[in-house]
This record gives C-alpha cells, sequence and structure tokens, in this order.
C-alpha cells in the first residue's frame, strides 16, 4: 500500500508523465489477463467489472489502490463466494444467478457452475478479491504509471471513448508457427480458407479504438521471407444482399474472405468501402490474411445496418 504522501505523488505524476497510448499496450499484455478477466464495452472477458466508463467514474486514486491492493475496495457483485458442497467439492467465483432451487457460480476461468442447492453444505462471501494481489509488481514504475492513465481515460471525451462505430472487436488468431494442410506456395492464401483440425484458434481482441495493433499478431506461417498473418472474426446477417464495410490499413498486403470465396478490393490505399454479397442470412465468417504486414494496425468495419460485428465464436 502507499503513504498518503507516496500516493499524492503517484497521482502527479500519472497527471504529468502517464501515457495512454503505452498504457493500453500494457493492459493488453497477455502477462496481466487484463483482457482475461475484463471487458471494455463488448469487448474482453466477464470475471471482472467491465471497465468501459472506469476514468469517467473513478478518481485516480481509486484506480491505483484497485491495481495495487484488490481486495480493499471490491465492487458489488464482484465478491468472492466460496461454496462447499456436502460431499467435499468446492467452488469459487461470482454468482451469476440464483433460484429457489439452484446457484449459477461463474469461476476465474469463466465457466459457469450449476450447483443444486440441496448439495449446498456452506457458503460464505470471501473478503479477497477475485483479481489476484500482485499482478503488477513486475512491471517498471513507469509502465504502472501508464497503465493508470490508460485506464483514467477511459469514458472521457476522446480517444479512449468506445464509440458506436460497428467495428469488428472480437476476432481469433492462429498461433505461431501454427500447422496447415498443405504448401502456401502451391495452394496460395486460400488454403487458410479449408477446414483443418489442426488450427487452434485463440481469442484476440481490437484496442479501445477499434484497430488491431498488427505487431500483437502472431504469425501463424513463414515460408523464407514470407509472413502471413491469420484473424477470423463473424458477422451476423440480418437481410440477405450486398452490404457495405470499411476496411483500413496497407490494402496491398490484405486478403479478405466471406465463406472461403475472396472478396474483391482495390489493392492499393490504406482504405476502402466494399460490398460484401451475403447470399443468406445468419452468422457467417470473415477470413483475413497478411501477408508480411508493415503497417501499423488496421481495422474492419460495418457500415451497413443488416449486418452486425462481434458474435461469439
Amino acid at each position: 500500500s502507499l503513504s498518503q504522501d507516496e500516493m499524492i505523488a503517484m497521482i502527479e505524476r500519472v497527471n504529468k508523465h502517464g501515457n495512454a497510448t503505452r498504457g493500453e499496450r500494457v493492459y493488453r499484455r497477455e502477462s496481466l489477463q487484463c483482457v482475461v478477466c475484463h471487458a471494455i464495452g463488448e469487448v474482453g472477458g466477464v470475471i471482472g467489472p467491465n471497465l468501459v466508463s472506469i476514468g469517467a467514474s473513478a478518481p485516480v486514486d481509486y484506480l491505483i489502490e484497485s491495481l495495487l491492493e484488490p481486495s480493499k475496495k471490491i465492487k458489488e457483485g464482484y465478491h468472492t463466494n466460496l461454496v462447499t458442497l456436502k460431499n467435499g467439492d468446492s467452488f469459487a467465483g461470482g454468482i451469476l444467478s440464483e433460484t429457489a432451487s439452484e446457484l449459477v457460480v461463474r469461476d476465474l476461468t469463466g465457466k459457469h457452475n450449476r450447483i443444486a442447492k440441496v448439495d449446498i453444505g456452506s457458503q460464505i462471501i470471501s473478503p479477497v478479491s477475485l483479481m489476484p494481489v500482485g499482478l503488477t509488481t513486475h512491471l517498471r514504475e513507469d509502465e504502472f504509471v501508464d497503465l493508470v492513465r490508460f485506464m483514467n481515460e477511459l469514458g472521457k471525451e476522446g480517444r479512449y471513448k468506445t464509440r458506436n462505430n460497428r467495428f469488428a472487436r472480437q476476432w481469433e488468431v492462429l498461433p505461431a508457427g501454427s500447422a496447415n494442410p498443405g504448401t502456401i506456395h502451391h495452394y496460395g492464401v486460400e488454403m487458410f480458407t479449408q477446414e483443418f483440425n489442426g488450427y487452434k484458434w485463440v481469442p484476440f481482441y481490437a484496442m479501445v479504438g477499434g484497430g488491431i495493433p498488427m505487431d500483437e499478431v502472431p504469425v501463424a506461417l513463414q515460408r523464407r521471407a514470407d509472413k502471413y498473418q491469420v484473424l477470423r472474426t463473424h458477422i451476423e446477417v440480418t437481410k440477405p444482399g450486398k452490404h457495405m464495410m470499411r476496411l483500413q490499413g496497407k490494402l496491398s498486403q490484405m486478403n479478405l474472405f466471406l465463406e472461403k470465396e475472396k472478396i474483391e478490393f482495390p489493392p492499393n490505399g490504406g482504405e476502402v468501402d466494399f460490398l460484401v454479397d451475403c447470399k443468406t442470412t445468419g452468422k457467417q465468417e470473415i477470413l483475413l490474411v497478411l501477408r508480411g504486414a508493415d503497417s501499423t494496425e488496421f481495422s474492419l468495419e460495418a457500415l451497413s445496418e443488416d449486418l452486425r460485428m462481434n458474435k461469439t465464436f
């Protein structure tokens, strides 16, 4: 914990030297697991509170304390419930729902455990937060300051207020060195559209502004100097027909597919509005393959009212 003078000094450092752009990169680090437990708007985990407007509603000292001492101030509804069954089994997590006969506990992995009340031996609320202590101990002080500054900007007018643009925010990516069903120089990038049980897709999320940082996307396949990054997302089509979308990034390095059919667009420039021909309604897959991408980020956005983004995989 920080003394009063240390807290005042830390708040001053956050306000004067904190950089939200760098802080968002710290927040997204796999080692911190922030995005696994917390959502910002519709993107991220649901174990902890949604942080979409935390900066607009909480002062800096609260954010600092929440990171350093997560059990000091636990938001209502996010206490750890310890449920022990009569047979000795136990569950820990948040209460998702409760009826007269059943309790549903969401554990730290996000799994929903349905428990019959007649089987419960004891149930207590733990004073310990679901958020582990010490998550930020390996950060340098400047990284911690940047992280707090990023959280402090969430929900305020500006770059870190989640907009209504319908960006593709929830993606899956192929990990580095993924297995593949053939030879890329024989099949071309269309190879990645094939059904293949060797693919092990993992979740990946857009930044608050809707962009995907290219340096965070793993290189799924590398053949000599050629590098391929592969991502997929889903759209929900409410009306068949041709619908408008927007792609931003280095277009010459991108190949886009809708349900295995290549989407054609001009290969030059950094932004294009294009039509996707959706012959049926329902959930459909969009696959994006980037070849040796050297742009900083890209984004995909639905412009048609008949397309909904970010459907669960």
